[in-house]
């Protein structure tokens, strides 16, 4: 769940002023001073509005930016095969949004709620009808309705990846997803398990799971 800072800004308004005198005939020396003298009063009596005005104080936020929102981190632990560089660092991006899915709409998202029906979407047809029965694990159905908000404190994902040939074939994502509750319920919760990942239809799904979820 990407808030920017707000800019200050500083605008200084100032106005300057100045005045030259070139005398162009001979003058007498009481003629010269008196028009000192005036010079004089008239650049005395001007001399306020020469001062630069004070500057406008710059505008900034009392509201402190919210904290953007926690990131899946997501590393490769161990290949069986051949896996380089580039495929890599693909499938670390497939599998993450693969795996987001799931904990963007299984635990995070708007509170208080009931519905869960987004979060299994990256599941294949036989898991999603597993998940469903287990959604209190895989979700936070059993407190949705009791809570007003979630803070993610951990969305980590270790892959140990089949590559025969070079290619990904089947993925093992090892999960841990931490998070604490706000409102009736407020608590810490922790998942941690294992998600079994194949490809279908060209995506990325999940076809099998071995999770435990516990009060931290």
């Amino acid at each position: 769940m990407t808030q920017r800072r707000p800019q200050g800004r500083r605008s200084t308004l100032s106005a300057t002023a100045s005045a030259t005198a070139s005398p162009t005939a001979p003058r007498s020396a009481s003629a010269g001073l008196a028009c000192l003298l005036l010079t004089s009063l008239l650049l005395a009596g001007c001399s306020g509005d020469d001062e630069s005005a004070p500057p406008e104080p710059s505008e900034t936020s009392s509201t402190p930016a919210a904290a953007p929102p926690l990131a899946t981190k997501t590393s490769v632990q161990h290949v069986t095969g051949r896996l380089p560089k580039k495929p890599r660092a693909q499938l670390v991006e497939e599998i993450t949004a693969a795996v987001d899915v799931w904990i963007d709409r299984g635990y995070g998202g708007e509170y208080p709620r009931t519905d869960f029906a987004g979060a299994f979407g990256s599941f294949t047809t036989g898991a999603r009808t597993r998940a469903e029965a287990d959604r209190n694990l895989l979700t936070n159905a059993g407190v949705g309705e009791r809570i007003d908000g979630v803070e993610m404190t951990a969305r980590a994902v270790r892959l140990d990846v089949l590559a025969p040939g070079g290619r990904p074939a089947a993925v093992t994502a090892h999960v841990h997803v931490g998070m604490q509750f706000g409102g009736e319920v407020t608590r810490r919760d922790r998942v941690l398990g294992a998600l079994y990942l194949t490809r279908e239809s060209g995506e990325w799904k999940v076809f099998g799971y071995d999770l435990k979820r516990g009060r931290v």
